[in-house]
């Protein structure tokens, strides 16, 4: 009777550690499923915002690649024209004072709510030239409106490049599929903003012109001369007031810093 008693009993412990073996691999598997799951819901959100700022950032750069040629029509002078054989182009963005206001605001937008949704690269050149705008603002706003298209065509240049470096780098951030986000600060931060000022300021003509003493081709001495000439024929209200950008050290002109 005792035996009977005995098995009866250890077929009710197994039997309770079965459950309760069943019950904690059903609980462990729940919440490694719901973790999954979750991870999942997260990489899909982070990488649907990645998608739109990458897309976002595709858009601003199909608008600095508009081009517009700069003809005798735009001006019949000879120095111009023998510069640029009659074909010289200019951004489009610089028509005027309408359309550069609508391309510098386009890059704050992106700086502003897309800048950490790229990664260390896309963000850099961004950051890059939301810097070089705000110089380019800054030394524009001493010349009359239809200048504008002439002082594009001389740092066309400084747009194309920084146009072609960061659409490699858009694009391929766009084919990597990458979910991941990046940390904007610290030592490789801080390592790509280098990179771009020594390859891309530092070799740019704007920066030339706010240090003409800098200037030593030829021909861009001859236009710099004949841009002045024209300014100070011209009377105009400049009603850039970025000053107080300025304050802030995401705004400070780098060739304060050179």
């Amino acid at each position: 009777m005792e035996s009977i008693k005995s098995l009866i009993n250890i077929e009710i412990l197994i039997s309770a550690m079965s459950g309760l073996v069943v019950f904690i691999c059903t609980h462990f598997f729940y919440r490694s499923k719901l973790r999954k799951e979750q991870k999942v819901r997260f990489q899909n959100v982070i990488g649907e915002e990645k998608s739109k700022s990458l897309l976002k950032y595709r858009k601003l750069l199909k608008v600095a690649n508009t081009i517009e040629y700069y003809t005798e029509e735009k001006d019949s002078v000879e120095a111009v024209d023998d510069f640029f054989s009659g074909n010289g182009i200019y951004p489009a963005s610089l028509n005027n004072k309408q359309t550069l206001t609508e391309f510098v605001e386009m890059i704050t937008d992106l700086r502003q709510n897309d800048f950490e949704n790229l990664n260390i690269k896309s963000a850099a050149t961004l950051f890059y030239i939301e810097r070089y705008s705000m110089n380019l603002l800054k030394y524009i706003r001493n010349f009359s409106e239809n200048l504008y298209p002439l002082i594009g065509t001389m740092i066309i240049i400084d747009i194309q490049n920084w146009q072609i470096l960061t659409e490699e780098r858009v694009i391929f951030e766009i084919n990597k599929h990458s979910v991941t986000l990046s940390l904007l600060r610290g030592k490789k931060w801080e390592k790509a903003k280098d990179e771009l000022q020594n390859k891309l300021w530092n070799k740019s003509i704007l920066k030339m012109l706010m240090n003409p003493e800098t200037i030593t081709e030829p021909l861009l001495v001859n236009l710099v001369e004949y841009l002045n000439e024209c300014n100070e024929e011209t009377e105009f209200v400049q009603d850039y007031d970025i000053d107080e950008m300025f304050e802030n050290d995401i705004y400070k002109s780098t060739s304060d810093n050179d």
